[in-house]
């Protein structure tokens, strides 16, 4: 992943309004300070964004959209802090956001957020939206008109997009159920649970898992994909209901952040530390969990890069120039468990 400002201030320990300064060469910095991040920058290979900075010296203003999905907690908490952390880096440039959160699930609910961007005016757009023939007819729509779409998090490739940030899904789902097969025996059922399938994300890490089960030679994924809509009480209910229906099940894949009602399930049935639990996204609910051994193993997909570099992306197409390098950035996937946790 390409350093940015805040990289570069984090590993000094200074603000990004102190790196922005050593960058353009003003004074108010103390030498010994302007020295770590001079470092930093070589050490990094960081790269400003020349043009933008002269466009933006122009006062030139342009204004970005993010559309992405109101869900409680780790995702919406770690996206909305990326995009948060553009806008104040961005700002140099002359960028403004306006961002907007789906509160529904359905296609309408996203075109009528799409609606209320594009009121703004804005000169590009990066998402996180439902894959259906409405929304996708929209993207191109806007897309034709000149307006750059980056998708992040949940990919629609048909739709004219720049390109994509996040995990590659069907290889995060592979990862998953080879994980669960060494937690379980041949022959012992497993669940598979699902956000919400109309996600290409989501669809994608249920195929990746179920094609993996079926190739390693474990085929008995029990019942459908649970769709839960990341959504604690009917996780929990639908996890219950499997439970009961069939208590031989010993593995459970939480293909979503809703894995505390995973959990609660279990450990209501008399299961505890019986099934074994494989997830993604480092939330402090689910390290609490992967430390007490409920949660057996994380899949991290860096959801705060995912809410960052669109902005970044776009700020260069747009500001500075610069054309999109890549149609696909994936984010790396890191395997945690309880021995390699960082978080404290």
């Amino acid at each position: 992943m390409r350093p940015t400002i805040k990289t570069i201030a984090d590993l000094v320990g200074v603000s990004r309004g102190t790196v922005d300064r050593v960058l353009n060469n003003r004074p108010n910095v103390k030498p010994d300070k302007q020295q770590k991040v001079l470092d930093a920058i070589r050490t990094l290979n960081y790269k400003p964004n020349m043009a933008a900075r002269a466009l933006a010296m122009n006062n030139r203003k342009v204004r970005l959209g993010v559309l992405y999905p109101l869900w409680e907690g780790h995702f919406t908490e770690e996206i909305s802090r990326g995009i948060a952390d553009a806008q104040t880096d961005m700002r140099l440039y002359g960028v403004e956001i306006v961002t907007r959160q789906v509160a529904g699930t359905l296609p309408d609910d996203f075109l009528a957020g799409l609606d209320w961007i594009l009121g703004h005016e804005v000169a590009g757009l990066a998402l996180c939206a439902v894959n259906s023939i409405a929304v996708v007819e929209r993207l191109r729509d806007i897309t034709r008109a000149g307006t750059p779409v980056v998708t992040f998090n949940s990919d629609i490739a048909d739709c004219g997009r720049a390109c994509f940030v996040g995990q590659d899904r069907y290889k995060s789902g592979r990862i998953a159920a080879e994980l669960l097969a060494k937690l379980v025996d041949a022959g012992e059922p497993v669940l598979v649970a699902a956000g919400n399938l109309e996600f290409n994300g989501h669809k994608d890490r249920a195929r990746g898992f179920c094609d993996r089960w079926a190739e390693l030679g474990r085929g008995d994924i029990y019942g459908n994909i649970l769709q839960t809509y990341n959504d604690f009480d009917l996780t929990y209910g639908k996890i219950a209901d499997a439970l009961a229906a069939r208590p031989e099940v010993r593995g459970i894949y939480m293909g979503n952040e809703s894995a505390p009602a995973c959990v609660e399930a279990i450990r209501r049935s008399g299961l505890r530390h019986r099934v074994k639990v494989v997830t993604h996204d480092l939330s402090p609910a689910h390290i609490r969990l992967l430390r007490t051994g409920e949660i057996d193993f994380i899949i991290e997909q860096n959801m705060y890069y995912q809410g960052y570099r669109p902005v970044e992306i776009l700020t260069n197409l747009l500001v500075g120039g610069t054309p999109v390098q890549e149609e696909m950035e994936h984010t790396r996937i890191s395997i945690v468990t309880a021995e390699n946790i960082e978080q404290p």
